[in-house]
């Protein structure tokens, strides 16, 4: 078992509320099994081109829709854990209380953002829905693909602020910067 790590700069971790963190580990359980798939598919595709003279057109359409879910479905996971990108190097010069203020910011900026691409993305999902478009070649329709934007940008905005109201409900204690959110890992896997 590995110690936790430190608090990150917006203060306690959505880690430390239990049925979030378990959402993530089941959302990461399942964008590895369609990181699985997406290699299967690929497999299968040079298998059937090569050795069976056969293709599958739809194949590489359906590719892309996998990594295009698991990059989207996977923003909410690194949310939760706190491993976005962030700029964050100037940040151990500014005081506790500072750092405090603008992970503050950070997070009401990551969900009214976040809040605004998902309500966007949901108008275009059912635009597509009710126009009925099916992809060129794989034949899928284009609405289920693109709901992977939809739901990945709401979790992450819930994620957000999840973490915004446990920053806010925690003590003004000093604040790490530019330290993961504890996380610990038991046998590989989160606990």
């Amino acid at each position: 078992m590995s110690e936790p790590l430190e608090p990150s700069l917006a203060g306690p971790s959505v880690t430390s509320a239990g049925p979030v963190l378990r959402v993530a580990v089941a959302l990461e359980k399942l964008l590895a099994a369609a990181l699985i798939a997406a290699v299967l598919i690929n497999f299968a595709t040079v298998l059937g081109r090569y050795v069976f003279g056969v293709a599958w057109s739809g194949a590489d359409e359906l590719q892309v829709y996998l990594m295009a879910a698991i990059a989207f479905l996977g923003a909410p996971v690194v949310t939760v854990h706190g491993l976005h990108l962030r700029m964050d190097v100037l940040l151990q010069n500014f005081t506790p209380r500072l750092r405090r203020i603008l992970g503050v910011v950070e997070l009401l900026l990551l969900i009214g953002l976040g809040g605004l691409v998902a309500k966007l993305s949901l108008d275009f999902v059912l635009r597509m829905k009710a126009l009925n478009i099916i992809s060129d070649n794989a034949h899928f329709p284009v609405w289920i693909a693109h709901t992977s934007v939809t739901l990945g940008f709401t979790l992450m905005t819930l994620a957000a602020l999840v973490q915004l109201m446990a920053l806010l409900r925690a003590p003004k204690g000093p604040a790490t910067p530019n330290a993961p959110p504890p996380v610990r890992i038991e046998n590989g896997a989160h606990v």
